[in-house]
Formats: structure tokens, C-alpha cells, sequence
């Protein structure tokens, strides 16, 4: 028989780092080893970061690596920037999969702005490798309409970044290899594979990931430091969009068809 674990597929910008922090500050007390993050935020303290979500797939010596981890071995839950197809990676453990998506304009809008980063000492900002005006600002969101038109990828940026402006929801979950870039998003596969998934919604974070926790077996996280302040990632979305323009979110959903019929069919399903 297989040994368990949760496998939380962590999808950007979808509160995923607040949801960590729930589960690690529950157990670093009674089991440190109870979280395993693939961006070290566990009792590792960054030394299991594994790099760019690009590696896991091609590289089968940083696999080898994590399942000879005594951490990863003693670990319950594990969580990371990777698809679904990962986990097979890993067949001597049968996984429980959990996830949490987002709207999906505001999704993406949310990941534009987190690839958009200042250099003070050149006084540039620049989003992926293009420099483009001051974050925020009508001419900023100007040039980004311009970059998403003229590019399917946006130079500067990885494979797996460069897809979570494209359906990124139905990539993870349907199971896409990010370590090469597609713009054909598996609709179908990620459909079929919601059925062993079990989903919270950013829109509803305490509730549903509360439920979601529920379903995999976890009952003792305490939701409720997450309802206040900084520690509510959906309170904290309440940014209007950053003052996206309608051209702008306009060409976000023709850009996330996928997204949005993946992201609507789980949510009628969660009713």
C-alpha cells in the first residue's frame, strides 16, 4: 500500500503563501515536519526551495534529492508551484490534491502586477524585460495592452510565468509540463482531473478552504487569523483591479477562455 499525502497545487496570486502560513503556524509546534513547501517556507526555513517551477519536470536529479529528504518522507502536506503531472513523479505516494483558484481576470491582472518590479538605482520599472512606465499608472497600462498584443510571450519572463497569463488555472490542474511553453491550455484533462481535486475558492478563502482542508482529512487549522488585517489575502485583493482598463480586462479574458469556463464549472459545482 502507498503512503499518503496532501498535494496542494499552489496556482499564483491565488492566496496560496497566506495558506501556508495557516498550515505552518498549526503544526511547527506539535510535527515541524508536518509542511513540506517547495519555496522552503517551512521548518527548512528556505532550504528545500527548489528553484523555478521549470526544474521539476526535467530534472530528475532535484527529484531524486527531494524523496531522499527526510523532511519530504516525515512530511504530510506538501505544497509548490507545480502541475498535476508532477505528482506521478512521485509514485510511491498515493496524493490527496487540493487547490484554491481565483477569478481569473483579476488572476491575472494580480500576476501582471507581481512580474512588474521597480529598479530604483536605474530608476526603470519593467515588466518581465520590457521597460514600461511607473506601475499603476494610465500610460503604465497602456504599454502592457501593447506588450500582451504584440507577444503570445512576454520576453523576460519563464515558460511556466509566461502561462499563468494564459489559462494558467486549467494548465496546473490539466497537468501541462511547465517547463516548455504552449498556449494550448487541456481543458478536458484538467475537467477529468477535477474530479480526484478537492477546491476552495480566493473569493471565499476562509470558508471554502476551511471545507477544502476538511475534506483531506485536516480539521485544526484556526481560520480565524486569517480574518483580519494583512492576514486576509482577499481583503487585501480589494485593489480595484489596480485601475485595470477596460481594454486591458478585455483582452485578459480573451486571453483566459479556458480559465474562465474551468473556473465557472467548479464554482457551479461547489453550490
Amino acid at each position: 500500500m502507498k503512503n499518503k499525502k496532501i498535494a496542494f497545487i499552489h496556482i499564483p496570486k491565488t492566496g496560496g503563501r497566506s495558506l501556508d502560513s495557516l498550515i505552518w503556524n498549526t503544526y511547527k509546534n506539535k510535527n515541524d515536519s508536518f509542511l513540506y513547501s517547495f519555496f522552503g517556507r517551512d521548518k527548512s526555513n528556505g532550504a528545500n526551495q527548489r528553484g523555478m517551477s521549470e526544474r521539476y519536470e526535467n530534472r530528475p536529479d532535484i527529484i531524486e534529492i527531494i524523496k531522499n529528504d527526510d523532511h519530504f518522507k516525515e512530511s504530510s502536506f506538501i505544497t509548490g508551484h507545480f502541475s498535476y503531472s508532477v505528482l506521478a513523479l512521485f509514485d510511491e505516494y498515493k496524493f490527496d490534491v487540493c487547490t484554491m483558484l481565483r477569478e481569473p481576470i483579476s488572476r491575472v491582472i494580480s500576476n501582471i502586477y507581481q512580474y512588474t518590479n521597480h529598479f530604483p538605482k536605474e530608476k526603470i520599472w519593467k515588466f518581465g524585460g520590457n521597460v514600461v512606465p511607473k506601475k499603476g499608472t494610465n500610460e503604465y497600462w497602456s504599454e502592457i495592452y501593447k506588450i500582451l498584443n504584440e507577444s503570445e510571450t512576454i520576453r523576460g519572463l519563464c515558460p511556466h510565468e509566461n502561462m499563468m497569463l494564459r489559462d494558467g488555472m486549467v494548465h496546473m490542474i490539466g497537468g501541462t509540463n511547465l517547463a516548455t511553453y504552449t498556449k494550448d491550455a487541456p481543458l478536458d484533462k484538467a475537467l477529468s482531473n477535477a474530479e480526484s481535486v478537492s477546491f476552495s475558492i480566493f473569493e471565499d478563502y476562509n470558508n471554502t478552504a476551511r471545507q477544502m482542508l476538511e475534506s483531506v482529512g485536516i480539521y485544526d487549522v484556526d481560520f480565524s487569523q486569517n480574518s483580519l488585517g494583512d492576514g486576509n489575502p482577499n481583503k487585501n485583493a480589494k485593489h480595484f483591479n489596480y485601475g485595470c482598463p477596460d481594454n486591458v480586462i478585455s483582452l485578459i479574458e480573451s486571453m483566459n477562455k479556458s480559465d474562465i469556463i474551468f473556473y465557472d464549472t467548479i464554482v457551479n459545482n461547489m453550490k
